[in-house]
């Protein structure tokens, strides 16, 4: 199934989003989480 990449960005950003939510409350992140806002930081240092 191949998905358009406009839709996966959203998808990301949405994630992204969730996740610093979770952050600003101070929630315990999950294993998820974790492994998704490191793949953020090493995209962001290409």
């Amino acid at each position: 199934m191949k998905q358009d990449p406009n839709t996966l960005k959203t998808e990301f950003f949405k994630e992204l989003e969730r996740i610093q939510e979770k952050q600003v409350k101070r929630e315990n992140l999950s294993e998820d989480d974790m492994s998704f806002l490191y793949l953020c930081s090493v995209l962001e240092e290409e």
